[in-house]
C-alpha cells in the first residue's frame, strides 16, 4: 500500500494550493532554525481513511459527492482529528523544552483523497522534531463537533489512568480513534528484535524509516436506509419525509490510556491487538428519551465548507410497484453500539381524497409509525465500526369503508289483549 507522510513543512509555496481555510495559508516563515540542525522531523503516516461514513461535516470514508455512492476508503479536504504525543507507555506529554510537542493538535487534510493515502497538516504549520532520546507514543481522535467538553485526565492513586472526552452524538458524527502502530514492512534489522522495537517512536527509529502510522477505527453503528414500495403507488405516490431511530447519545470516549491499566480499556481482538470495544462508553439511559433524525446532503456540498448537513422535508416520492428496486435515503445514521434492537419512527404522507365527493380535489394526509424496530436474526448485538442497510417497505393508506345491514327480525309469540277478559269490579 502506497503512503504518503504528512508533516508541518511551512514553506509557503508547498501548501498554497492545500486549501482554502485561512488558517492553512497564512504566511509562516520557515521554521527550521539552526537549533534544530542535524534534528530528526517527525513524520506520521495517515494509511488508508476508514471504511465507514460520518456526517457532521460529510461522511468519511465515503464520497460525500454522491449520497447513493459505495463506501470508499477516503478522506476529504478540511476534514480534521485530534493527536496527542506522549512519552512510550505513559500519559506524559512529550515536550520540547518546556513545551508540549503535540498536545491535542488539530491537523486537518489539505485536498480531498485520490488515492489510498492522504497528507495532512497541523494548523499552526510548524514542524516538529523529535527528543533527541526517548520512545513516544502517538494517540489521535476524531469526535467532529460531538465532543461537549476539553479531554480530561483520570488518575488510578498517582499514575494516570486514561484521557477522555465527553460527546453528545446527534446521528451525523463518526467518533473515531487510532494510536500509532508500527507498520507491517519494518526494516528486517528492527522488526522482532524486542531492544529495538522498543524504540519506536523515536528519533532513532525515524532515522530507520519507522514512523507513526494511524489507522482510525470506528466507535459508532452505522444505519443507512433504503426504502421501497410495497405495493403499487404509481397512482397515489408515497412521500417520505423523515427516518427516525432512538439512540443512545450522551457518554464518554477513552482516546488514550497508560498501559499499566490497559486491561481496562482493551478487549483483545485474535490477533491480540485492541479491539477498542471497551473504548466508548454510554450514559445509562432510556433510549426513548433521544432520537436521531435522518438528513441528506444539502443540494451543493462544497468540501471545506461548513458542511452541516440539513433536515430534508421530503427525503423521496415512492411511486413506483413492488418491482421497483428499492431507493437509497439520506446519508446514514450513526448510533451507539452494543444495542439488540432500536425503535424506528418513519414520517410520511400520501395524497388521498378527503371526502367522498369525489369531485372535490384530494389533499396530503400524514402519518407516522412508530410500531416497527430494526433487529439482527437471532437477536444478535449491533458491532461497533459496522455498517447495516436498512430497507423499509410502505403501503398505501386504506380508506376506512363502513357498510351498514339490518339482521331480520325473529318471530316471537303473539299477544293478545281483550279487555273484557280483564274486567274487574
Amino acid at each position: 500500500m502506497k503512503k504518503i507522510m504528512f508533516f508541518a513543512l511551512a514553506a509557503a509555496g508547498l501548501f498554497a494550493s492545500c486549501s482554502s481555510d485561512d488558517a492553512l495559508t497564512s504566511d509562516v516563515q520557515n521554521p527550521v532554525a539552526e537549533e534544530f540542525e542535524g534534528r530528526t522531523p517527525i513524520l506520521v503516516n495517515l494509511g488508508k481513511a476508514i471504511t465507514v461514513e460520518t456526517r457532521g461535516h460529510g461522511t468519511i470514508g465515503r464520497d460525500s459527492l454522491a449520497p447513493n455512492a459505495a463506501l470508499t476508503n477516503k478522506w476529504y479536504e478540511n476534514q480534521a482529528f485530534n493527536l496527542y504525543m506522549f512519552k512510550k507507555d505513559t500519559l506524559d506529554l512529550a515536550m520540547e523544552g518546556t513545551t508540549p510537542i503535540f498536545e491535542n493538535e488539530v491537523f486537518k487534510i489539505s485536498a480531498d483523497q485520490t488515492t489510498d493515502s492522504v497528507t495532512a497538516w497541523p494548523i499552526d504549520l510548524q514542524q516538529r522534531y523529535y527528543p533527541q532520546s526517548g520512545a513516544y507514543d502517538f494517540w489521535a481522535y476524531r469526535l467532529d463537533d460531538a465532543g461537549t467538553a476539553a479531554p480530561q485526565l483520570h488518575t488510578t492513586g498517582t499514575t494516570a489512568d486514561s484521557l477522555t472526552v465527553a460527546f453528545n452524538i446527534d446521528g451525523s458524527q463518526d467518533l473515531m480513534v487510532a494510536k500509532a502502530a508500527p507498520m507491517h514492512d519494518l526494516p528486517a534489522s528492527v522488526l522482532g528484535q524486542s531492544e529495538y522495537e522498543k524504540r519506536i517512536y523515536s528519533a532513532w527509529s525515524a532515522r530507520r524509516g519507522v514512523n507513526p502510522n494511524l489507522n482510525f477505527s470506528h466507535l459508532l453503528t452505522r444505519l443507512h436506509f433504503e426504502v421501497k414500495a410495497g405495493e403499487d403507488l404509481s397512482a397515489t405516490p408515497i412521500t417520505v419525509d423523515s427516518i427516525i431511530v432512538l439512540s443512545k447519545r450522551t457518554g464518554y470516549v477513552v482516546i488514550a490510556y497508560d498501559t499499566v491499566h490497559a486491561q481496562k480499556y482493551v478487549t483483545p481482538d485474535v490477533n491480540g491487538k485492541d479491539s477498542i470495544v471497551n473504548r466508548i462508553f454510554f450514559d445509562p439511559q432510556v433510549a426513548g428519551q433521544d432520537s436521531m433524525i435522518l438528513k441528506d446532503y444539502p443540494a451543493a456540498f462544497t468540501p471545506g465548507a461548513d458542511n452541516k448537513l440539513e433536515i430534508k422535508n421530503q427525503l423521496t416520492t415512492l411511486n413506483g410497484t413492488t418491482a421497483t428496486p428499492a431507493e437509497r435515503v439520506g446519508e446514514a445514521l450513526l448510533v451507539a453500539p452494543g444495542e439488540t434492537e432500536y425503535q424506528l419512527i418513519v414520517k410520511y404522507k400520501q395524497e388521498v381524497p378527503t371526502t367522498v365527493n369525489s369531485a372535490l380535489p384530494a389533499s396530503y394526509k400524514y402519518f407516522e409509525d412508530n410500531t416497527s424496530k430494526i433487529t439482527l436474526t437471532n437477536n444478535a448485538i449491533f458491532q461497533p465500526g459496522t455498517s447495516y442497510k436498512v430497507t423499509i417497505k410502505f403501503y398505501g393508506a386504506q380508506p376506512i369503508v363502513v357498510s351498514a345491514s339490518l339482521v331480520n327480525w325473529a318471530n316471537g309469540e303473539d299477544v293478545d289483549i281483550d279487555p273484557d277478559e280483564n274486567w274487574t269490579e
